[in-house]
């Protein structure tokens, strides 16, 4: 069989090559050649031990991460049964182990191997932190509602205001809400419910209560107290469920220095309950304000239409009439041109018939001469004849 051009040109081709590699091979030369100071040693690692979720046994090793604790990357870590049942997730250790290069799919992949625990950090984060944290990102990837927009958007269209206040049981701070939104409280409904306000349990069975899409916002009201009463608007799980409200949050909690996790998932957030009420009022007052020019602007953008519209209506009379009237003067003029040249035809045909009647009356006159020449001369041939008779 011979060898074909093509043939010949792939055999040229693979010859100038000392070696022909597969993309396995090429992946096994690449990780051989990968050299660092670590290789071959055993090593310390620090990091956050993260438990994989259904990470299941696979020849006396588990496969989980560990994570820089200063930052969100992390490294795949082969860890032994038994040294990973000492593991708390989510803590700091020191771990002594080495570095191997794994193969996988179209990657060279590192992974450490643990070998013994030598060391648990204290870690700077509470499992309370790590809930915060992760109820703030769920509150950013919701999003945050913009409170003044809406309450414009309800003056705007003359919508009464739905708002739920919630006090402390004895609480007296209504009146400093009251007193900030003095006459705009004509635009809202709002309801008022109480309960203990340093009861996490109670805060999270009336948010559930009330959490209905007919209230446009809900808001936690109270007028400050010390670091110990106020801890429990940190708390993760009623962050939680505020997270979940279907209305606007609002909070008005009555302290200045530090924002506590409500106040950081809120749509909005008001040092005081004045604050709160005040707020209000001034945006009722800026979209009745804009309202108002916005009505007046319109009114005055409809007399100027109007006004062009008669304008334009007047115009277009005036040049129907005129047209009308060049209409008319042109049709009363080949009228008259019409009428002229009946008459001259008419006149033509009488000067024609008076011509006519003329020559007759001519020739009707000589007739009669001629008769009476006649008549005159039978007579006298009569005579004649009568006297020889």
């Amino acid at each position: 069989m011979e060898t074909t051009d093509d043939q010949k040109n792939e055999l040229q081709v693979v010859h100038e090559f000392q070696n022909v590699y597969s993309p396995t091979t090429i992946l096994g030369v690449f990780a051989n050649a990968l050299k660092s100071p670590v290789d071959g040693r055993m090593i310390l690692a620090k990091g956050e031990y993260q438990a994989a979720q259904n990470s299941k046994e696979y020849g006396g090793y588990y496969y989980d991460d560990i994570k820089s604790p200063n930052d969100s990357k992390y490294i795949k870590a082969r860890i032994p049964s038994l040294v990973r049942s000492k593991l708390e997730n989510h803590n700091i250790y020191v771990f002594k182990g080495y570095i191997e290069k794994k193969i996988s799919f179209s990657t060279i992949e590192l992974v450490f191997v643990v070998d013994e625990i030598m060391q648990k950090e204290t870690n700077p984060f509470s499992e309370d932190d790590i809930k915060r944290f992760e109820v703030l990102q769920k509150k950013a990837t919701k999003g945050y509602k913009d409170v003044e927009a809406l309450i414009k958007d309800r003056i705007y269209n003359n919508i009464p205001i739905q708002i739920i206040n919630i006090y402390g049981s004895t609480g007296i701070v209504n009146k400093d809400f009251e007193a900030g939104l003095a006459e705009s409280k004509v635009r809202f409904k709002i309801d008022e419910y109480r309960c203990n306000l340093t009861s996490k349990s109670e805060i999270i069975n009336l948010l559930r209560k009330i959490n209905t899409s007919a209230v446009d916002a809900i808001a936690l009201i109270r007028g400050g107290g010390d670091k110990s009463v106020m801890e429990v608007f940190n708390d993760p799980d009623l962050g939680e469920e505020i997270v979940k409200l279907k209305p606007l949050f609002i909070t008005a909690l009555g302290h200045v220095v530090d924002d506590s996790l409500a106040d950081k998932i809120a749509d909005k957030k008001f040092h005081l309950p004045h604050d709160y009420g005040n707020s209000l009022k001034v945006w009722v007052d800026e979209a009745v304000a804009e309202q108002a020019k916005s009505k007046s602007l319109f009114i005055e953008q409809v007399k100027k239409d109007l006004t062009k519209t008669f304008e334009d209506q007047i115009k277009t009379k005036d040049e129907a009439l005129k047209t009308l009237q060049k209409t008319y003067e042109e049709n009363s003029k080949q009228l008259v041109k019409m009428a002229t040249a009946e008459v001259q035809t008419k006149f033509d045909a009488l000067k024609i018939e008076n011509t006519r009647l003329n020559e007759q009356l001519i020739q009707a006159s000589k007739s009669g001469s001629n008769l009476i020449i006649y008549i005159i001369i039978a007579a006298i041939i009569g005579l004649v004849i009568g006297l020889l008779i």
